[in-house]
């Protein structure tokens, strides 16, 4: 429902947030946006896209 995609998007913000601190580039965040749109809405943990 809303409230899982709003914890998606709440997830998405943090880790944008880390990756900006982390002077990531463009290209990585779009990478990172597109897993999160893979994602199954009723998943709420997200994986980082590096290991």
């Amino acid at each position: 429902g809303e409230q899982g995609l709003d914890l998606l998007l709440r997830e998405a913000a943090r880790i944008v947030a880390d990756m900006v601190q982390l002077g990531s580039d463009v290209e990585l965040l779009e990478r990172q946006f597109a897993q999160i749109g893979a994602k199954n809405p009723d998943k709420a943990e997200l994986e980082p896209a590096l290991n």
